[in-house]
């Protein structure tokens, strides 16, 4: 039987702390959210993942409860496989793959985008300013002391000729 989530809202992003999302839920979808919504508003805990969500950006949002600290939970990223599944104990039978239920998508239904280098490139200049600003700041130091030095130095007089 596939998971299912205890329930599925359209929310918008109100507020990120570095582990939970705060969502002002717009739409419920299925499910209940009894016991865990207050004032329209409901918190999600994601974990470092949260790092992927924009405030004020709507999502569809498929929650369970966590077994630790007891909140709603979602993910935004596809659970890793394990080692190689079925091949490691020669078994040919192929499992279902269910896709998580408690896991959050843009509202037309896309997932979230969590490369690494995505982010990197939303804004070019950064790196520019990364690449360039560095060997810069080395020129002026580099500068600046040859022009202490030479300020310090005491004039020389040119020799008497006899």
């Amino acid at each position: 039987m596939p998971p299912t989530a205890i329930a599925v809202f359209v929310g918008k992003v109100i507020s990120i702390d570095p582990v939970n999302a705060v969502f002002d839920v717009q739409q419920m979808r299925a499910g209940s959210l009894e016991g865990y919504i207050a004032n329209n508003k409901v918190e999600v805990r994601y974990g470092a993942d949260v790092k992927y969500l924009k405030t004020n950006k709507s999502y569809i949002v498929g929650a369970n409860p966590d077994a630790v600290s007891l909140k709603l939970s979602s993910t935004i990223r596809d659970t890793a496989e394990l080692f190689g599944g079925a091949q490691v104990v020669g078994s040919n039978k192929k499992c279902p793959e269910f896709e998580a239920a408690a896991r959050t998508l843009h509202t037309d239904g896309t997932a979230i985008s969590t490369s690494i280098l995505g982010k990197l490139f939303e804004q070019p200049w950064r790196i520019a300013v990364a690449v360039l600003l560095p060997p810069v700041l080395v020129l002026m130091g580099l500068f600046g002391l040859v022009w202490l030095r030479r300020g310090t130095k005491p004039a020389r007089r040119p020799a008497r000729k006899k």
